[in-house]
């Protein structure tokens, strides 16, 4: 199982509905976290390309979308400590 970074920057008026249904979407793929405003984490079988696709069909055509798998080194600042410790159990 592999965990990623999915982020995704909304073009379009109809934002908070998206960012849902969005969420909804990464949220049904595994175990996940949504770490920021428009950013999650999840853990998954699936490829970063396969994401993509999942969530594809959700976007408008000036939206934007980023999968990366995490690995190795990571740090932060402002994280309060429940997702300190939602962060340290999935990445390490």
């Amino acid at each position: 199982m592999s965990t990623y970074l999915v982020a995704c920057d909304l073009k379009q008026t109809r934002i908070n509905a998206a960012y849902d249904d969005i969420g909804q979407t990464i949220e049904s793929l595994g175990h996940s976290w949504h770490c920021l405003d428009t950013a999650w984490i999840v853990q998954c079988n699936l490829p970063a390309t396969q994401i993509c696709s999942r969530l594809r069909p959700l976007l408008y055509d000036r939206d934007e979308l980023f999968v990366a798998q995490l690995g190795g080194e990571f740090d932060w600042i402002g994280i309060d400590p429940a997702a300190a410790k939602w962060l340290q159990k999935h990445l390490v």
